[in-house]
């Protein structure tokens, strides 16, 4: 029988970036003057509750993370592991490299550097309570759905709409096991943590009140706001 040995964070940065353009991939863009990445894992490990990070990177970048994180001393790393084609795949391979008796599993976008340690902590609490807990904001837009040839199909009611964010956490046990059931499927057209949880798991999850603020990079745009953001000029 194993002991419980805690939270632990799985973060995806294997992206290309296309969206964001550019020589450097957006993970290794400087936010005033900092990585996005490097921003993103120190407030992960800042946080009591996580006993360790997972962070899992394309495997041509894994030499430029593994200098970063000792450049920045950046601490509870547990393993730098070779990411997938997809984000779907990349979790799970950083699922199958958590501890013996890890309870709780935080995966966080690596380029969602503006978390604040308090929304982690409490998708903990949500994980522990509920199952799973997945930090999301209203919608403020009417959304439409279309069909194929782009008409309009419906309109559906925006006070049921929600922005998923990360983190999205789960217990562990039943996240690896909805991994799992994906790969014995096949299925890897699934676009977030949820999703496969929603269709290949048994728990109940979530929402949680997030933040505007914790915006994914992932256009030029989006870095100019992180930067006002950080100076307080938003």
């Amino acid at each position: 029988m194993h002991t419980s040995c805690g939270a632990y964070a799985i973060v995806p940065a294997a992206g290309s970036g296309r969206r964001f353009g550019g020589p450097v991939k957006k993970q290794f863009l400087l936010l005033n003057g900092k990585e996005i990445l490097i921003r993103t894992l120190e407030t992960l490990a800042s946080v009591p509750e996580i006993r360790g990070i997972l962070l899992a990177a394309d495997e041509a970048d894994l030499p430029q993370c593994r200098a970063l994180v000792q450049q920045y001393a950046v601490p509870k790393i547990h393993a730098l592991v070779a990411g997938g084609a997809t984000r779907q795949e990349s979790v799970l391979r950083a699922l199958q490299q958590l501890p013996e008796g890890c309870d709780i599993v935080v995966i966080h976008d690596g380029a969602r550097p503006l978390v604040k340690p308090g929304l982690i902590q409490e998708s903990i609490a949500g994980a522990r309570a509920w199952g799973g807990a997945v930090a999301a904001v209203p919608v403020k837009d009417t959304i439409k759905e279309a069909d194929e040839q782009g008409f309009i199909r419906r309109t559906p009611l925006r006070s049921s709409l929600w922005n998923a964010q990360t983190p999205q956490t789960f217990q562990a046990a039943p996240l690896r096991e909805a991994y799992q059931k994906a790969l014995a499927a096949g299925d890897f057209s699934l676009t977030d943590d949820s999703q496969v949880v929603e269709k290949y798991g048994e728990l109940s999850v979530r929402l949680i009140p997030g933040e505007y603020e914790n915006l994914k990079i992932t256009t030029p745009e989006d870095l100019l706001l992180a930067e006002r953001i950080l100076s307080g000029s938003v």
